[in-house]
């Protein structure tokens, strides 16, 4: 380095930059770890991010709710999501930002109007959680069809095969009310009693079982 006329080698001490190194590539990991995240919610089929979401919903004990497809992301409105203030208060702000459990993860995605938004990234996160729990049990049929999660996957394969631009499903104990607009623009509604979403469920799991 040169300060004037003079010229001042400086040589960075070893332990200093092998620390600049380490915190340089965890950064790096930081945003890889990140963005393969987005692409792996933006590319997920609606099963696989209905089955995610149903699994927050059902660990929040909610049973009836209206869910909107928003560009990339869910929102969820239900009278019986918790209340913000309070489920603030139980979290700090330093578990919010620093840390990734259940409790934090979700009061991020509280939304000041009452509402949780489930971006890709959260919804990718509550996918690899899932798959972690569901490799702990002895078997799928511990899961259970009747499960929020599996009928809201079956949903979801349902939609992935209409594909629709946008849709919205109200969701009670007795009915599912789907609502979406279809490729060329027709604005479709479909209602299912969840009796027949089980029903559903239950035939798929039977397709996916292996054969002994």
């Amino acid at each position: 380095m040169k300060v004037g006329n003079v010229h001042i080698n400086i040589k960075p001490c070893g332990r200093a930059l092998g620390l600049c190194r380490i915190l340089y590539r965890n950064k790096i990991c930081k945003v890889y770890q990140l963005s393969a995240g987005f692409r792996a919610a933006f590319s997920m089929p609606h099963a696989k991010s209905l089955r995610a979401i149903g699994q927050s919903l059902e660990s929040l004990g909610i049973v009836a709710f209206v869910m909107e497809k928003n560009g990339r992301s869910y929102i969820v409105r239900s009278d019986q999501l918790p209340e913000i203030e309070k489920a603030k208060i139980k979290v700090t702000a330093e578990q919010v930002l620093e840390t990734s459990s259940p409790s934090s993860m979700r009061v991020h995605s509280l939304q000041d109007d009452g509402s949780i938004l489930y971006d890709p990234n959260y919804i990718s996160w509550l996918d690899a959680q899932g798959r972690r729990k569901r490799r702990k049990r002895l078997s799928a049929q511990t899961t259970g069809t009747s499960r929020v999660s599996q009928l809201l996957r079956t949903l979801g394969k349902h939609l992935d095969q209409v594909e629709p631009r946008e849709f919205n499903i109200s969701w009670t104990k007795d009915a599912v009310c789907l609502d979406y607009q279809s490729a060329d623009g027709q604005q479709v509604r479909e209602v299912f009693t969840v009796a027949k979403v089980l029903e559903l469920t239950v035939r798929s799991r039977l397709r996916r079982a292996p054969r002994r």
